[in-house]
């Protein structure tokens, strides 16, 4: 039963790394959207 923990507890990590990363990359698409649309906003109310 050692090497079913183990390999769970590597599963775990792995699959905890790959939704870090994603959330990562969500996270900074909704950073440069919102940057884009605050200069959009910006442009229009200035130019």
């Amino acid at each position: 039963m050692e090497g079913v923990e183990s390999l769970r507890g590597a599963i775990e990590d792995y699959f905890e790394a790959k939704f870090n990363i994603l959330f990562k990359i969500i996270i900074f698409k909704k950073n440069i959207f919102n940057i884009i649309y605050i200069i959009f906003v910006l442009n229009i109310k200035y130019f």
